[in-house]
């Protein structure tokens, strides 16, 4: 997916803010093991947040809104 403009993405876990880069970002999202939210499933080696993001993380924030419910579909509409 291509993003136009940086985004703030919050991670759950170790909870923690990402700012990712306008671009490809080189990785692929899934819908969580429970059916609900959207988690990073891989990440490739060139991406520019390969340091910053791991497979298993959940996506719960977009620029402060509120992701955790959404499927991998919601949440590519907020960042494409």
């Amino acid at each position: 997916k291509r993003l136009n403009d940086a985004r703030e993405v919050q991670l759950t876990g170790r909870t923690y803010t990402v700012v990712a880069p306008p671009g490809d970002l080189r990785m692929k999202l899934s819908n969580g093991a429970d059916l609900t939210g959207t988690m990073v499933s891989t990440i490739h080696t060139c991406s520019r947040l390969v340091k910053q993001i791991s497979p298993g993380d959940r996506i719960i924030a977009i620029d402060g809104e509120d992701v955790s419910g959404m499927d991998v579909k919601e949440v590519k509409s907020i960042i494409a």
